[in-house]
């Protein structure tokens, strides 16, 4: 059951990762529609606490991690759809799958 938690885990580091990069893509890119605008700097905070809380999550004990990455993974998702990037929106939702599995495999 411990392996099943740390792919949970990588999952959900991997793609708030990935996240991360695509946010700052939309930042820095000349061609993107929201370039330096407030919700794409706001994406990109919310995918790295997501990022910071996601590495925590290998040494938590407690379920803090947890909630505070969903907390943020929702956060970004939301604002993902409301500024319209979706290929953000679908790491976080596999952000948000590693997270359901991390908590499947501590629940048994």
């Amino acid at each position: 059951m411990k392996s099943r938690s740390k792919l949970g885990t990588t999952i959900a580091l991997l793609f708030s990762t990935i996240a991360f990069i695509l946010a700052l893509y939309d930042i820095f890119s000349h061609n993107s529609p929201i370039e330096h605008s407030a919700y794409a700097w706001f994406i990109a905070l919310f995918t790295l606490l997501a990022i910071i809380f996601s590495v925590s999550m290998y040494s938590a004990k407690k379920g803090a991690a947890l909630v505070i990455t969903l907390l943020c993974s929702i956060t970004a998702g939301v604002l993902a759809i409301i500024v319209g990037t979706y290929w953000i929106l679908i790491c976080i939702v596999l952000t948000l799958i590693g997270c359901i599995m991390y908590k499947a495999a501590k629940a048994r």
